[in-house]
């Protein structure tokens, strides 16, 4: 998760690098995308990224049972629901 919520980070940082500074040392901030286009490319990235982890990790052998489980269940959720929602427009909604 903290990896699909930094290529967000990064995004913004990539197209308003000054954005991060206006948030530093305060506890919280919420950025939105100006554009529906940008926020829908920004989550297929940020998906494809963690569906990338979760695909390197579930090829290594030092995961539990339960920790394959549940790296199965995250990647079939961003195949089958995540991703398809972002490009049907449903997502988050």
């Amino acid at each position: 998760m903290i990896m699909h919520e930094m290529s967000h980070v990064s995004d913004f940082n990539r197209m308003s690098p000054m954005i991060c500074k206006k948030f530093e040392g305060k506890q919280s901030a919420t950025l939105a995308f100006t554009y529906a286009t940008e926020q829908i490319q920004s989550e297929l990235r940020a998906f494809n990224k963690q569906r990338d982890a979760l695909n390197r990790a579930e090829n290594t052998s030092c995961l539990s049972d339960e920790c394959r489980i549940e790296v199965d269940e995250w990647l079939n959720f961003i195949s089958n629901q995540a991703i398809p929602n972002v490009l049907n427009g449903t997502y988050g909604r």
